[in-house]
C-alpha cells in the first residue's frame, strides 16, 4: 500500500475504532469489499474488542516511537520496538499517549533476587533485635513452642512486607516489558480497561449498516476529496478512485 492508502486506512480505523490487519486488507479491492470488512469487524465479540485495544496501542506506539504502521503487528515483539536504554522514558510517554491504564514495567530477575536477600536480612535483624529486647524481661522465653511459632511467622510476614515495599519504592529500577508481544499487551490492556472498551463496543453495535456506509463514504470524501456519487460499492479503490 502507498502513503495515500495507509493514511486512508488509519482514518477509517480511527473513525470506527477497529483494527484492520494487513492480511484482511489484501483481499480488499473495492469500496464494497472494505464496507463488508468493516461490518464483520464491528460485530460485538472478543476479537473485535481486542482489535480496538490493539488499534489504540498501535496508534500510540507509532506516535511515540516513530515506527511505521506495518512494523506494529499483534505478533511484533515489544523488545524490537523499545530501546533498552530509554525504555522507562518511552514507556511513560507511551502510557500518556495511549490514554489507558497500562501494566507497569517489571524489575529484572537479578534486582528481585537482591531485594529478597536484603528484605530477608532486614527482617531477620529486626526479629532478632526484638527478641533480644524482650529477653530482658523474666516472663519472656523462646522455650515455649507457641511463642517461637509466633515470632517465626512474624519474621516471614515482615520479610514479605519489606520485599513488597522495596519493590514499590524502586520504580526507577523497572526495565522489563510486561508482555512479550503487542498482541499480548492488547489483551492485558483490554482486561485492565474492560469498562471503556465495552462502552465503545456497545456504541458500535448501535450503528446500522446504512450508518456504517455513510460514515465510510464521508471518510473517503474528507480524506481523498472525492464526490459522494463517485464512492459506490463497485468502485475500485486502486483503479476507479486512484488511491495508491
Amino acid at each position: 500500500m502507498g502513503p495515500d492508502s495507509l493514511e486512508l486506512v488509519r482514518r477509517i480505523e480511527e473513525e470506527f475504532s477497529v483494527y484492520l490487519s494487513d492480511e484482511k486488507l489484501r483481499k480488499v479491492y473495492t469500496v464494497g469489499n472494505l464496507y463488508n470488512l468493516l461490518l464483520s469487524e464491528l460485530k460485538p465479540n472478543l476479537d473485535c474488542l481486542t482489535g480496538k485495544a490493539f488499534y489504540r496501542i498501535r496508534t500510540a506506539l507509532t506516535a511515540v516511537l516513530g515506527t511505521s504502521r506495518r512494523s506494529v503487528r499483534p505478533s511484533t515483539f515489544l523488545d524490537d520496538l523499545f530501546s533498552e536504554k530509554l525504555i522507562r522514558q518511552q514507556w511513560s510517554a507511551f502510557a500518556l499517549e495511549c490514554g489507558l491504564s497500562l501494566p507497569r514495567l517489571r524489575h529484572t530477575v537479578m534486582w528481585k533476587h537482591w531485594m529478597q536477600v536484603l528484605s530477608a536480612f532486614l527482617s531477620f535483624s529486626g526479629t532478632v533485635t526484638l527478641i533480644r529486647i524482650l529477653s530482658r524481661f523474666p516472663f519472656f522465653t523462646l522455650d515455649n513452642f507457641f511463642v517461637f511459632t509466633v515470632f517465626f511467622i512474624a519474621g516471614l510476614v515482615l520479610w514479605g512486607v519489606l520485599y513488597t515495599t522495596l519493590l514499590k519504592v524502586t520504580p526507577f529500577r523497572r526495565s522489563v516489558l510486561p508482555t512479550l508481544s503487542v498482541g499480548e499487551l492488547a489483551r492485558v490492556v483490554l482486561s485492565m480497561n474492560s469498562a471503556e472498551f465495552a462502552d465503545k463496543a456497545n456504541d458500535g453495535v448501535k450503528l446500522t449498516q446504512d450508518q456504517v456506509w455513510m460514515r465510510l463514504v464521508a471518510v473517503f470524501c474528507d480524506q481523498m476529496m472525492y464526490r459522494r456519487e463517485d464512492v459506490v460499492p463497485s468502485a475500485s479503490i486502486f483503479g476507479d478512485l486512484g488511491i495508491d
